[in-house]
């Protein structure tokens, strides 16, 4: 099967960004990330934020996603998380870069991984934020055992909120 083998994390390096701008400029992420060039600059800067983690997902050592953790507080998400979190949620995006590797059960797989992870840290609750139009990672957030919250209207659009809670392990 080919989603077998070894998940693991690890933190985003500076070597990894040339990697990270390819899978960016690839249709599958591109349509649901900002454009390449910026989101590596963001990325650049969260590699020296205490409430951002940047993680490269891989698959026996093979980088095949990317994900960032980030502490969810009402000072800095006020604006963009208009729902109610538990104090401690963490906020969770990702994609997964080659093609080949979409579709097949690594999305729910390593989430389900860092979920857990999360949940041992003492972390109360994981929020996603999709567009409601990717169906695609939306079937792979509820693989996961995310629910949803309910849709909203951002400046940059809409967005359905997705939640998982240490409850539903």
């Amino acid at each position: 099967m080919p989603n077998r083998g070894n998940i693991g994390f690890r933190p985003v390096e500076k070597p990894d960004l040339p990697l990270l701008h390819d899978w960016l400029s690839k249709p599958h992420v591109a349509k649901w990330w900002d454009p390449a060039e910026k989101a590596i600059s963001s990325i650049e800067r969260h590699m020296g934020d205490d409430a951002v983690t940047p993680l490269m997902v891989c698959l026996d050592e093979s980088a095949f996603a990317y994900m960032q953790l980030c502490e969810l507080d009402v000072d800095r998400n006020e604006d963009n998380v208009p729902i109610e979190c538990p104090v401690g949620t963490i906020g969770l995006d990702q994609f997964i870069g080659p093609e080949d590797k979409v579709g097949i059960g690594l999305g729910p797989r390593f989430l389900k991984l860092i979920i857990t992870k999360l949940f041992c840290e003492g972390t109360p609750a994981v929020l996603v934020d999709p567009d409601p139009s990717n169906l695609f990672a939306i079937r792979a957030y509820e693989k996961a055992g995310f629910i949803r919250l309910r849709q909203v209207d951002k400046k940059n659009g809409p967005t359905l909120f997705m939640v998982r809670t240490f409850q539903e392990i």
